[in-house]
């Protein structure tokens, strides 16, 4: 396991093990990060976060098939957890990995502290700009002009002290890197990153950033 994961883990969990043992039992379902390839990493580093962070709200912009929602809402159980994903009736709808597992995608996000919003992020943006939420977790659109658009309104509404976590730094055809460079050139906080592997080679470059946002 990568030396940058292991210091993560103790900087918030005490150790790898600990966060390992709290997303084992936040996790009612299975998770391919147990079969040892790394992948899903990012749920372990939520695990260790939770030992230190106890955000009263928390925001997922894109819900994937809601597996990572499913585990945040278990890892913080008095949080209300926002996500946001396309509408059925949006015409990139059928591209998302939630189109062929629906079900299961309904299934992960029917938890009490749920809150699913199906509009795209830009539009909940407008109405949702004045906002704050403890936890930011930015994996939508990976292109311009949405992607800049959500990790904006994530560094602008996460809350003092807050944390905002950009999915897939490096991933060859994002546009991820641009922006997140980009942002780390205009703001005071530090811009800090941990791997993010997956099995094979196509995604080993691709990295997790994450920042801290800074006291007023």
């Amino acid at each position: 396991m990568s030396p940058e994961v292991v210091k993560f883990c103790e900087r918030f969990a005490g150790s790898v093990e600990a966060a390992e043992t709290k997303l084992r039992k936040a996790a009612d379902i299975d998770l391919t990060y147990f079969l040892g390839d790394g992948r899903q990493a990012e749920l372990l580093y939520f695990s260790a976060v939770s030992f230190k962070h106890t955000p009263s709200a928390i925001l997922e912009i894109g819900s994937g098939v809601g597996v990572t929602t499913r585990i945040l809402a278990n890892l913080w159980p008095t949080a209300t957890i926002e996500t946001i994903d396309i509408p059925q009736s949006h015409p990139k709808y059928k591209t998302t990995p939630r189109s062929i597992e629906e079900d299961a995608f309904l299934h992960n996000v029917d938890r009490p502290n749920i809150t699913l919003h199906q509009q795209l992020s830009i539009d909940f943006a407008s109405y949702n700009k004045y906002r704050q939420w403890g936890l930011i977790y930015v994996d939508g659109d990976h292109r311009n002009p949405t992607l800049g658009e959500d990790i904006q309104f994530a560094y602008d509404c996460v809350s003092p002290g807050g944390l905002v976590f950009m999915h897939d730094y490096g991933k060859k055809d994002t546009d991820v890197r641009a922006v997140v460079d980009r942002l780390a050139l205009e703001i005071s906080e530090t811009i800090e990153f941990l791997p993010f592997h997956w099995s094979g080679n196509k995604h080993l470059q691709a990295r997790m950033a994450w920042l801290r946002k800074n006291h007023v």
